[in-house]
């Protein structure tokens, strides 16, 4: 009795349109099989593939970790989180390994250590009064919250502005003054302006607004992080 050539296999395949393994669903069938036939589970297979140190494998894999890859990455990530709210809408289980993660990366940030300007002590004998100007204040908020503790920062500001869109009362972290920068925003209620040139100034209070925004939940997030 003659065993069918691989090539006899294909060409029945392509003859028959309802063959199983011209379809995505044949395929994965085929696969989870097969992986039952060597005795490996679905997620044995994934782990062995993506933590074995092969050559072959590691060649297969290489874009998982770069952003070539990452987009497929998170397609993964979403079928595994959509998968566990299914059957359950508050299954604990995906918020407490984002949880999980999430605390690692706030701990692996920490704010540089040592005497001003390499870190954040600062020595009285050592202070000028360029130390208190807005220039240098922002800049030290801007390497705190965009360079030392980003992932903090960002997790903060998005609280912060999820409150200020549901229309939650404004409230400032104690020290934290609620008002507008004096340079570029000044008051307008008091201002005369031509009429014709309401157009521009309503854009420029609006753009003074968002950067007052911006500017208070950089420093209450500052605040906080000190």
């Amino acid at each position: 009795m003659s065993v069918p050539s691989a090539e006899n296999n294909l060409r029945d395949a392509t003859k028959n349109p309802t063959d199983p393994m011209k379809t995505e669903l044949g395929k994965v069938l085929h696969v989870c099989k097969t992986l039952q036939q060597l005795s490996l589970t679905p997620k044995k297979f994934f782990v062995a593939f993506l933590e074995t140190s092969n050559i072959d494998l590691a060649i297969r894999r290489q874009d998982w970790g770069t952003p070539t890859g990452w987009d497929s990455n998170l397609d993964v990530l979403h079928a595994i989180q959509n998968l566990t709210y299914k059957s359950d809408p508050q299954n604990p289980l995906w918020r407490n390994f984002i949880l999980d993660e999430a605390k690692k990366c706030v701990l692996d940030e920490t704010a540089p250590i040592g005497q001003y300007p390499g870190g954040l002590f600062y020595s009285l004998n050592k202070i000028t009064s360029n130390f208190f100007s807005k220039k240098k204040i922002k800049e030290r908020d801007w390497n705190l919250t965009h360079k030392n503790m980003p992932f903090l920062y960002q997790l903060l500001s998005a609280k912060l502005n999820q409150n200020q869109k549901h229309g939650v009362p404004k409230t400032n972290v104690e020290g934290v003054e609620d008002k507008a920068e004096e340079d570029g925003c000044d008051n307008l209620d008091n201002v005369d302006f031509d009429h014709g040139s309401l157009p521009t100034v309503e854009q420029g209070a609006a753009s003074c607004q968002r950067d007052r925004q911006l500017q208070r939940e950089q420093q209450t997030a500052s605040t906080i992080l000190n």
